[in-house]
């Protein structure tokens, strides 16, 4: 059952949709993250991410009005998205250039792959499934994050070693 059906979200939704990203994104780029890097570690603002993340598709799944999406899952969105940048620093300042350049591509390549795939197959299975199982691939890419909280675990003695 798709989210127009689940909670009537529309097409005047959707640019509401992007109008609070737009909003929000910019204050945790330009703002937390710059605040937050000062004062705490790498690792815990991918732990904070993957946790936020997961909070984000637990509540996608189980959505349940269309107000959450605005309360919650968009800014949950915008917070989880610290992520990004932080990973793409840790890969700069290790190693060599030739070691940077492998790593940035690599990543860049994880991250078109599920930009990519991803809509496709949680589109398919979403639009496909009875309301009950269209909960199914959020909670399997809840469950995914969990071994990505495991390998931040070995992100401070990566960046020692380098």
């Amino acid at each position: 059952m798709a989210l127009n059906e689940r909670v009537g979200f529309s097409k005047s939704d959707n640019g509401y949709l992007y109008a609070e990203v737009g909003i929000l994104m910019p204050l945790v780029m330009l703002v937390l993250l710059p605040f937050l890097s000062k004062r705490i570690s790498p690792t815990t603002i991918i732990y904070i991410s993957l946790v936020i993340l997961i909070a984000e598709l637990i509540l996608v799944a189980t959505i349940w009005a269309i107000w959450p999406l605005f309360a919650f899952i968009l800014p949950l969105a915008s917070l989880a998205s610290m992520m990004s940048p932080v990973v793409v620093a840790i890969m700069t300042e290790s190693g060599t250039a030739a070691d940077q350049g492998r790593r940035l591509t690599g990543f860049s390549a994880v991250c078109d792959l599920c930009d990519a795939i991803g809509p496709l197959v949680f589109g398919s299975i979403y639009g496909n499934v009875s309301y009950e199982l269209a909960v199914l691939p959020f909670i399997i890419a809840a469950v995914m994050c969990l071994p990505a909280i495991y390998a931040a675990t070995f992100i401070p003695r990566f960046m020692e070693a380098e």
